[in-house]
């Protein structure tokens, strides 16, 4: 097999590749066949099906005159750094009509003192209003990669010039792309899941307890308090999740340890610091809706082999929209 056929090949199976990929709703194989067989140009009219009961979006939230609306992105494998929602903050922004923002952002350092000397990556805040309209908007953009790239680090040798050149360009890439995600979920079910789950924790934590105003713009900083002045707040206030692929299993798993965290905080002191919970912002987020958009998640998937979780005595109630 000469050079040319073997370049023109791997372009061949990188495009069906990305075909397979972008085919939409419509079976794989029906998408990748029109699409590399036919070739059409002609606008694709497939649309997505949608089954369930019909569910409140965020702009209902904007419309309410007490109290802020607040959306968390907690993003699922691969590698991420902050910034990386900037596109869909903008689209976002657009569908609500939001036509201002904050001249900057606020990056927050996530740290505990339950795992002291531990970065748990970055919570960047932004925040959206219309000027007309008044309504209003904080972003909350979790960035957990910096836990899991140091492990993910040890594969590195694996695309390193020393061997890559020696694959095919497909092989390459695919290579590249499995070794970026295939780790995550992996990584995740071993002694990286506790920090990750309290830099959801933290995140959550900063999310309800402070409107932007009172957010620190920068530093390493840790929220440890949920107490009574937090509670007419946290009653007045609509919060939605939006997470994908393994970020879905990452919210579950850490909505469920917030609330057991909430039942028995006496479990979860350190020798400096006291976890501060009060009754009365406990029985406010008792009382919470919280809508959760799960974009390209694998749930079922991620469930395989695990136990089913613990029913805590404080349960947050949450709504999915898929």
């Amino acid at each position: 097999m000469n050079k040319y056929l073997t370049v023109k090949i791997e372009w061949l199976l990188l495009s069906f590749l990305i075909v397979i990929l972008l085919s939409g709703c419509a079976s794989i194989g029906k998408g990748a066949a029109q699409a590399v067989l036919e070739k059409s140009e002609n606008e694709d009219t497939r649309q997505c099906q949608v089954w369930g009961k019909p569910f409140m979006g965020i702009e209902a939230d904007l419309a309410q005159k007490d109290g802020k609306t607040k959306v968390l992105f907690v993003h699922g494998v691969g590698d991420h750094i902050p910034g990386y929602t900037t596109e869909f903050l903008e689209k976002l922004a657009k569908e609500l009509n939001l036509n201002a923002r904050s001249e900057g952002q606020k990056n927050i350092e996530l740290n505990t003192p339950l795992i002291p000397g531990k970065a748990l990556g970055n919570l960047r805040i932004t925040h959206l209003l219309n000027e007309k309209t008044r309504k209003e908007l904080t972003f909350y953009e979790l960035t957990w990669s910096e836990i899991t790239r140091q492990e993910k680090a040890l594969l590195d040798f694996d695309t390193s010039g020393e061997y890559d050149f020696r694959r095919a360009r497909i092989n390459g890439l695919l290579k590249k792309f499995s070794n970026d995600t295939g780790p995550d979920p992996i990584i995740y079910l071993g002694q990286s899941r506790v920090p990750i789950l309290a830099a959801y924790a933290q995140s959550f934590c900063w999310m309800a307890t402070q409107n932007w105003e009172d957010l620190p713009a920068s530093g390493k900083h840790s929220c440890l308090s949920l107490d009574d002045s937090h509670a007419s707040q946290i009653a007045k206030d609509n919060y939605v999740i939006i997470s994908h692929s393994l970020g879905s299993r990452i919210v579950i798993d850490g909505t469920q340890r917030i609330a057991s965290m909430l039942a028995a905080p006496e479990k979860y002191q350190t020798a400096t610091q006291k976890l501060v919970v009060t009754s009365k912002a406990v029985n406010a987020l008792q009382q919470k809706n919280i809508s959760m958009f799960m974009l390209s998640n694998q749930l079922p998937m991620l469930q395989l082999g695990r136990e089913l979780p613990e029913v805590a005595s404080t349960p947050v109630r949450l709504q999915f929209a898929r």
